[in-house]
């Protein structure tokens, strides 16, 4: 059976609030999804790209799983 864990939203806003003056995220900033979404860690990345006007990109599992497609890709 699934699990999963409901987040409010403003515990994301507060996550990249709290850690603003470490990264500095803005608009030009390019964010990629490697991990699944239904991994915390996803959160992050996805976020991320969309609370700073970012982009975002969705690496493919076979980029992900070989160093020179990833490379390729990034």
């Amino acid at each position: 059976m699934p699990k999963g864990v409901l987040i409010e939203h403003r515990n994301v806003v507060r996550l990249f609030e709290q850690t603003r003056h470490w990264f500095r995220f803005d608009a030009c900033d390019t964010w990629m999804m490697f991990h699944s979404i239904s991994f915390d860690f996803s959160v992050w990345e996805i976020f991320g790209a969309r609370l700073h006007g970012g982009t975002l990109v969705i690496a493919p599992v076979s980029s992900v799983r070989s160093p020179e497609q990833l490379r390729r890709l990034i």
